[in-house]
């Protein structure tokens, strides 16, 4: 018998490092033609090594990309949290001035409105931040607001 192709997988499966009850699994298919004058187990161990090796290479920009979206999230919700501070700044103002509220509450106030001024930094630090490559952001296809009577969520 004379073996002319070979095919490989490799797979991973792990857990969800934020999530419980969450994991992935993934793998990966290589096919090789078999060459003359190579012993073809090293050929199929070759092949299997590359698959192995990108199947690895795969876990690890999922867990990358994870980690950045945990990271974009987290950003955007400091920015919505000024945002929302940012629409009290007079009555956050007055707080910090007043001897009628704590001394508690005054700093408080006080810290708030440091925090304010760094908002420009953060939006541009999430504007700069990279997308992630594996998990794209959830979308819905393009062209959807032009027949809203799909729209099952706003009910």
């Amino acid at each position: 018998m004379k073996i002319k192709k070979v095919e490989v997988t490799a797979s991973r499966t792990f857990n969800h490092p934020y999530e419980r009850f969450a994991n992935f699994r993934h793998s990966i298919t290589l096919e090789g033609e078999i060459e003359e004058g190579i012993p073809i187990q090293q050929q199929i161990d070759g092949l299997r090594e590359e698959a192995e090796a990108q199947a690895e290479s795969h876990k690890r920009q999922i867990l990358a990309d994870l980690d950045l979206i945990r990271e974009r999230e987290s950003l955007a919700s400091q920015i919505r949290r000024l945002e929302n501070l940012s629409a009290t700044r007079d009555q956050t103002a007055a707080e910090a001035a007043s001897e009628a509220v704590p001394d508690w509450q005054r700093n408080n106030a006080a810290q708030m409105l440091e925090q304010l001024d760094g908002l420009p930094a953060l939006r541009a630090k999430l504007e700069a931040m990279p997308q992630p490559r594996l998990i794209p952001e959830p979308e819905i296809h393009p062209g959807h607001d032009e027949h809203p009577d799909t729209d099952f969520f706003g009910l």
